[in-house]
């Protein structure tokens, strides 16, 4: 008989608010392999004490249709209601409450086990679980980002997720080493890491971000491409920010959906190489460009630089301390602040220039651009 491990061990926490058809997310999970796993799945249908009556029965009906399933599914699935304050209520804490559950089942088990974000309204692959069980039990990683494609049905998630890629892979372009996906349908860590990182964090969007930074600041996390996840692409006030109200945005009919300037980035890559090139060949001026100066001057730039230099050893351990000082929220801030001079282009000239300058094939349409983007991005996570 073969030897379980901790990586055959998974649990799945999926936080359920105003979700109307969370059982297409349970049947294509019903269809997964599920061959030497162990599998549970903890819903947490919830809402905040002052929800409208319109929310109140959509959980409602969310409720008895995972009962309804769990009646006929041979799955191990378990469900909670919850009611939480006006003030904390929100995806985060969903997550937080579900993922520490299963973070504390685990460890009062003595197993390592595997930690799955996944949402209600997202689809996955029947071999979704074993690609993730076999990922661990490959890699060293303490947590994973996987691929996932949203249904390529509407112009609003084309440009969207164009933007989502085209963002990851100009940094990648630029030379920052944490360029991944954090998308909180396709997050999985293991059971210590999770302690270990301090879990989940309450915020009412942008949690997932939050999160996979402490294992991508620490290059403890990968990236499992054998399998996708589809995300749904419809509207949604649910989150102030991410799919659902990207695609809501463009019910406002002078709505353009933008994305950062690659201006800035060939500056920030022009940056990177002056910064590798520092240990052994100390600098004094980063940039002419007067705001991007001006935005290092206001994070202490030198100042952290010499900090880096000093406190390392040689240059491949100056460059993971420099990165985690200039890490993904310095990079966003600083593509902010800069628009002043680099505003955001749209979508189809981002989509131009990246396929010029980047891409192995050229496409007219931002659609056909984005499914190249997807293999070539696929192809380089692959190679990471």
């Amino acid at each position: 008989m073969q030897k379980e491990t901790s990586y055959q061990f998974i649990h799945i926490c999926i936080p359920a608010y105003k979700e109307e058809n969370i059982i297409k997310t349970l049947n294509s999970l019903e269809l997964c392999d599920v061959e030497n796993l162990h599998v549970a799945i903890s819903i947490l249908v919830n809402e905040p004490e002052n929800a409208g009556v319109d929310v109140t029965n959509v959980n409602q009906k969310c409720i008895k249709d995972i009962q309804s399933f769990q009646a006929m599914s041979s799955l191990n699935i378990s469900f909670l209601h919850q009611v939480f304050p006006e003030k904390s209520a929100g995806v985060g804490l969903a997550r937080k409450t579900l993922m520490d559950k299963a973070s504390a089942d685990y460890i009062d088990a003595g197993i390592n086990g595997l930690i799955v974000a996944l949402d209600a309204d997202t689809i996955v692959l029947p071999n979704y679980l074993q690609e993730v069980s076999s990922y661990f039990a490959q890699y060293e990683h303490s947590a994973a980002s996987i691929f996932y494609e949203h249904p390529l049905d509407c112009k609003e998630i084309i440009e969207y997720e164009y933007h989502l890629r085209y963002y990851n892979s100009m940094q990648f372009h630029a030379g920052f080493p944490f360029a991944y996906h954090t998308v909180g349908s396709a997050m999985v860590c293991t059971a210590k890491a999770y302690k270990d990182k301090g879990g989940m964090n309450k915020r009412k969007a942008g949690e997932d971000f939050y999160f996979m930074q402490k294992f991508i600041k620490d290059q403890v996390c990968g990236n499992i491409t054998k399998t996708t996840l589809i995300p749904s692409s419809r509207e949604s006030d649910r989150v102030p920010f991410g799919t659902g109200r990207a695609v809501l945005k463009y019910t406002d009919d002078t709505y353009s959906a933008t994305t950062y300037n690659p201006l800035s980035f060939d500056l920030l890559a022009k940056l990177n190489i002056l910064v590798s090139d520092s240990y052994d060949k100390p600098q004094n001026r980063w940039t002419e460009d007067r705001l991007l100066a001006q935005f290092l001057q206001s994070i202490d730039f030198n100042k952290n630089m010499d900090i880096c230099i000093k406190n390392t050893k040689d240059k491949s351990s100056f460059l993971k301390r420099y990165y985690q000082f200039f890490d993904a929220f310095k990079l966003m801030k600083c593509l902010h602040f800069m628009r002043e001079n680099y505003p955001d282009i749209s979508i189809e000239a981002a989509a131009r220039f990246y396929q010029e300058k980047y891409s192995s094939k050229s496409y007219e349409s931002v659609e056909r651009a984005l499914i190249q983007l997807r293999i070539e991005e696929r192809i380089r996570f692959e190679s990471m």
